[in-house]
């Protein structure tokens, strides 16, 4: 009896565990915008065609926020060598589509995109 008891602890624990844990929103991949234009963040932190950021030398790097805002946006930040860095703000409608704003209080984003 004493194990039947353990075994139900140690499952409602890992539900319990599994149900309020929130996985974070992974933007690694290609996205494609309304116009075609492939967007693309890499596991390695360098993105493209994300930001109108370009002067040359390495590609523009980005990281975006564990969590969401108070608002419910992820803040992306791009830069590129130090010198020019542009803050983001995305909204995800679900895993393979989001929108891109200039600020959090845009009524229109400057991207949606969806996962290719």
């Amino acid at each position: 009896m004493k194990h039947k008891v353990s075994i139900g602890l140690l499952l409602l624990v890992c539900i319990l565990v599994v149900g309020c844990s929130s996985a974070r929103f992974n933007i690694v991949g290609m996205w494609k915008d309304d116009r075609g234009t492939i967007r693309s963040f890499s596991d390695n932190g360098s993105c493209k065609n994300v930001a109108k950021i370009d002067i040359g030398g390495p590609s523009p790097v980005y990281s975006i926020s564990e969590k969401v805002d108070s608002n419910g946006y992820y803040l992306l930040q791009v830069s590129q060598s130090g010198y020019n860095e542009t803050t983001f703000y995305v909204k995800v409608t679900n895993n393979d589509e989001i929108q891109i704003f200039e600020n959090a209080g845009a009524t229109k984003a400057l991207y949606s995109l969806k996962r290719q």
